[in-house]
């Protein structure tokens, strides 16, 4: 397939765009989310749906329907994604496995392990 130069450089600018708008979203984002935690300090307080939306509350995301949207199962895109493999991070900074994970986010923990496979 034969692109024009002028459909390239449209191309590369919608690119640039989406990645100064990616870059903005994660800028804005708390470094770390406190979600609270049994005394004992062992184990996150509620059902897993509970704190995956605790700790969506504290990124800013309060309607449960947005909520659903960023935690729908399969594949989501842009600031939803983002903001899912936030939560994914910091779910695992709790503890918790691969298969816990991707239960309570609705991605499959082979997804959950690659993710973290990527950024260590």
């Amino acid at each position: 397939m034969v692109v024009s130069e002028v459909e390239l450089h449209r191309r590369v600018d919608a690119l640039a765009r989406r990645v100064e708008y990616l870059e903005r979203v994660v800028a804005q984002l708390p470094a770390r989310v406190v979600v609270p935690i049994a005394p004992d300090g062992s184990e996150v307080v509620g059902t897993d749906a509970a704190v995956v939306a605790r700790v969506l509350e504290a990124l800013g995301v309060r309607q449960p329907g947005r909520q659903r949207e960023i935690l729908r199962p399969g594949k989501v895109s842009g600031e939803d994604a983002v903001l899912r493999q936030v939560v994914v991070r910091h779910l695992g900074t709790f503890g918790w496995s691969a298969a816990r994970i991707g239960r309570a986010v609705g991605i499959s923990e082979r997804t959950v392990r690659r993710y973290f496979e990527r950024v260590g």
